[in-house]
C-alpha cells in the first residue's frame, strides 16, 4: 500500500479509539449531552431550556463556560444527570453555541413559571 492510504487508516484508527474512549468516560461517569436555549437568569445563574424544561446549570470547570452566551442563544451541553426538580439541576463540563437567538426562542410558560419561582424578574 501506498503512504498516503497509512495515513488514512492511522486517522481513521485515532478517531476509533478517541470516540471509544469519549463514550467509555461519558458512561462511567454518566455523561449526558442536550440541546437546549440558554437563559441567564437571577444573579447571572445560567440556565438551559430543553424541550419547556428549565435546567439549572452549575459550572464544573475552572473557566467561565457560559461567557458570551445570550438569553435565547441555541447551545449544546456536556454534562452530569439532571437531577428532577423543578427547575432541573445539572453540572455542565462543556458548552457550544450552536446559533444565536433572543429571549422571543423561549416558551413565554417557561418565563412566566421561572418570574413565579423568583428565578427572573418582571422585565426579564
Amino acid at each position: 500500500m501506498n503512504k498516503k492510504v497509512w495515513i488514512v487508516l492511522a486517522i481513521v484508527a485515532a478517531v476509533v479509539v478517541l470516540l471509544c474512549v469519549t463514550v467509555g468516560v461519558m458512561s462511567s461517569r454518566s455523561l449526558g449531552i442536550s440541546t437546549g436555549r440558554f437563559l441567564r437568569a437571577e444573579h447571572g445563574a445560567a440556565m438551559m431550556v430543553c424541550d419547556n424544561s428549565p435546567i439549572s446549570l452549575s459550572n464544573q470547570t475552572n473557566r467561565d463556560l457560559f461567557d458570551g452566551l445570550e438569553t435565547g442563544d441555541k447551545i449544546l451541553v456536556l454534562h452530569d444527570g439532571i437531577a428532577e426538580s423543578y427547575p432541573g439541576q445539572t453540572g455542565a463540563y462543556a458548552v457550544i453555541r450552536l446559533k444565536k437567538g433572543s429571549i422571543a426562542d423561549i416558551p413565554q410558560g417557561v418565563l412566566e413559571s421561572l418570574r413565579d419561582l423568583g428565578w427572573l424578574t418582571r422585565e426579564n
